[in-house]
């Protein structure tokens, strides 16, 4: 399993990654990218299992959120912020939305959207769907 968090502040991606690896303690890694242009070379040569995301020097919340959407139509994203952005940053692509002070909440909505049961078809693999 491997994250991407994409936030220009080095602390918000330490305590974003640190309680990702807390709560996934056999994950790869948490890759952590302070440019969307990082974050864009990373994801066109790497797959990546959940995205978090926040603001980098490029783009801000909604509009960072639709770049990476279109990146990845179909992994995972949870948005952050520190204004309520909710709405506008469910209707940009993110699967969930956290204030920035309620980053504790991230690994358990990471659980949630990385659980078998909850994964959409359009993430599975031909060879591991079922036979009909």
């Amino acid at each position: 399993m491997k994250f991407l968090i994409v936030d220009d502040s080095p602390d918000n991606r330490y305590l974003v990654s640190r309680t990702l690896l807390r709560k996934f303690p056999a994950a790869a890694a948490a890759v952590e990218c302070q440019t969307f242009a990082a974050a864009a070379k990373l994801l066109n040569s790497t797959a990546v299992d959940l995205i978090i995301a926040h603001r980098t020097p490029e783009f801000r919340g909604v509009a960072l959120i639709q770049q990476l959407r279109t990146l990845c139509p179909t992994v995972p994203i949870i948005a952050l912020s520190s204004m309520n952005q909710r709405e506008a940053a469910l209707a940009a692509g993110a699967d969930r939305f956290y204030l920035t002070d309620e980053w504790l909440l991230i690994g358990a909505a990471a659980v949630e959207l990385l659980a078998p049961e909850t994964v959409r078809q359009d993430r599975v693999e031909p060879a591991d769907q079922p036979s009909t």
